[in-house]
């Protein structure tokens, strides 16, 4: 296992903010950690440490635990993150479904409502979001309601782009094409609304709400109703120009053959494909989404699926693997855990029969988020914009926004 690197602080004024920033990151990644160990790592003086420690809990963003005894020296007090310190909402908006959460700041889910749905309409679809979000906000105390930082909404790419493999109406599509929904949602809630790619959410999601998640380097495959990738680089996700770095499913699985265009990996490789053997047994298609064992013939028919999409997985993870060198790839998605594990076990299989000359091959870990890891990387989002310990969204921001940084009490922080 990777020991989590060393993040170095700054003792410079003005970059007070990145400080606070990584430390409240330090302690999300380790609950209960000491103020010295938090010096070690940063390299901050331990004055430094106390002196931004104890501002953020009178903010009411650190809590204290217990004393840690049994070291050498004066018990130390272990930090955690207050639940109550900041709260965010998660909009994720899928061809299949929709899921809203209210997360705390630890990263728990304090609220969540799914529904579902053959394809979305956005008539339909803003007046639930809407709806949701208000009895959530409702549901929290009132001096809870002004620590909603803001909403993350995780969307596919283009909603319309694959609504033909939905049979969606071209009216239907027309209707994506021409809504903004972030802009309608902020403007009903007066709350800023982040907006992502919703496996770059997911991938968001594995990096920082899964504590055993000890790689900085690899690359993230979401196995949905379409398939989807995400790259985390130096601990960093990386979106790329227009959002869409990872576009595993958009990876092509052969050369031009006499004029005609290749497949996707996602036209064999997603769960869309095996949806369509369920519907052709009049089979619940949802079984693939959830968390209960497959059995019987919907088990034959995964299986079945899996030797197909498992070599052209494996030849994306090759391909992809010669250009990015990641440390891990990590593979996670809607299916139930059981079956998760056998697909991984069968790619593994199918890249021992590639040419991986001058690869390093990566070993291959599941996801330990699974379903919700759309939704949670969507309600994360607000909370990685403002808090995330990234010099150089700290520098950008601040450029654009000057205010940026700002407590959610509206407090100065300063160096």
């Amino acid at each position: 296992m990777t020991a989590i690197k060393r993040q170095l602080g700054s003792n410079q004024t003005g970059l007070g903010q990145y400080n606070e920033r990584l430390i409240l990151s330090l302690v999300r990644q380790q609950p209960g950690i000491a103020k010295a160990e938090l010096a070690r790592m940063t390299q901050l003086t331990p004055q430094t440490i106390s002196v931004i420690v104890n501002r953020l809990i009178d903010d009411g963003f650190i809590l204290t635990g217990a004393k840690q005894r049994g070291r050498v020296g004066k018990p130390s007090t272990g930090l955690l993150l207050n639940p109550d310190g900041v709260f965010s909402i998660g909009v994720k908006i899928g061809r299949r479904s929709l899921d809203i959460i209210l997360m705390a700041f630890d990263g728990a889910i304090v609220q969540r409502k799914t529904s579902y749905h053959d394809f979305p309409e956005p008539a339909k679809t803003l007046p639930e979001i809407l709806a949701v979000i208000e009895e959530m906000r409702q549901s929290l105390e009132p001096s809870l309601r002004q620590r909603i930082i803001g909403i993350g909404l995780a969307a596919p790419g283009s909603l319309a782009g694959w609504s033909h493999e939905f049979e969606a109406s071209e009216s239907l599509v027309k209707a994506w094409q021409s809504v903004d929904l972030a802009d309608a949602i902020s403007a009903q809630t007066d709350l800023p609304v982040s907006m992502m790619n919703d496996v770059s959410a997911a991938c968001l999601a594995e990096l920082s709400l899964n504590k055993e998640r000890r790689s900085h380097d690899f690359l993230y495959l979401y196995v949905g109703t379409f398939i989807g990738g995400g790259i985390v680089m130096n601990g960093k996700l990386l979106t790329g120009n227009r959002g869409n770095a990872g576009s595993i499913g958009s990876m092509t699985t052969a050369l031009v053959s006499q004029g005609e265009a290749p497949s996707q990996v996602l036209a064999t490789a997603s769960l869309r494909t095996l949806e369509r053997k369920l519907q052709a047994h009049n089979l619940m298609i949802e079984s693939l989404h959830g968390y209960q064992e497959l059995d019987g013939q919907i088990r034959t028919l995964f299986d079945e699926w899996a030797e197909e999409a498992a070599p052209i997985l494996a030849g994306a993870i090759v391909n992809a693997q010669s250009v990015l060198d990641t440390e891990k790839v990590v593979i996670d998605g809607t299916l139930p855990r059981a079956q998760l594990q056998s697909l991984i076990a069968k790619i593994t299989k199918a890249l021992s029969f590639y040419n991986l000359t001058g690869l390093d091959m990566p070993e291959l870990d599941a996801g330990m988020i699974g379903y919700e890891a759309r939704a949670l990387g969507g309600a994360f989002l607000p909370v990685y914009a403002q808090y995330a310990p990234d010099r150089d969204v700290f520098l950008k921001m601040m450029s654009k926004h000057p205010t940026f940084g700002q407590s959610v009490l509206g407090s100065d922080m300063k160096a």
